[in-house]
């Protein structure tokens, strides 16, 4: 079976959109995010100014990859955000639920890690993986598919910031 190559390259430009944003929101601010790293307590004090780096640096390789040549970038992204899942798994085991996600400004959301974290992105890991796995049809793409993918990556970008915001908003209230 073959999916619309509509489809392959909209989760594609969204899964890559989402790992630049990753990418700059830590660039912005290393420090910040070298403590967030270190927070999680899965590397040695000494390999954090040397890891740290790196993370920003797989997130936007992995997105420049997925753009150009779609499944090895793909991989990427779906191994980084099991990564991801898997970090915070170990710490949520650990009973540490008060660590900042490093998700979104460094702390001052208050979106500590949760389960339903480790649910998110294991299930854009699985979307990542299906797309790459998916053999696309041979439709030829018209202009109109171009602008159309173009608005739904910016719709999907924007539905993805609203509902972080909104879970740190809900968070927030509780606390």
């Amino acid at each position: 079976m073959s999916i619309d190559p509509f489809i392959a390259l909209v989760v594609r430009g969204a899964l890559a959109a989402l790992m630049m944003a990753a990418a700059w929101h830590k660039l912005r601010d290393m420090a910040a995010f070298t403590d967030v790293l270190a927070d999680y307590r899965l590397l040695p004090a000494a390999a954090l100014p040397w890891v740290a780096p790196l993370v920003p640096l797989a997130e936007g390789s992995a997105a420049i990859v997925t753009l150009v040549w779609g499944t090895p970038g793909l991989v990427a992204i779906a191994g980084l955000l099991l990564l991801y899942a898997g970090s915070i798994a170990i710490n949520l085991k650990r009973g540490r639920r008060t660590i900042d996600c490093g998700c979104l400004a460094f702390g001052k959301t208050g979106m500590p890690i949760h389960r339903r974290m480790v649910v998110r992105n294991v299930m854009l890991a699985i979307i990542a993986f299906a797309i790459a796995a998916a053999e696309t049809s041979g439709r030829s793409l018209m202009w109109l598919d171009w602008f159309g993918m173009a608005c739904a990556i910016l719709a999907t970008a924007l539905l993805y910031a609203i509902m972080e915001a909104a879970t740190a908003q809900a968070r927030r209230i509780r606390s």
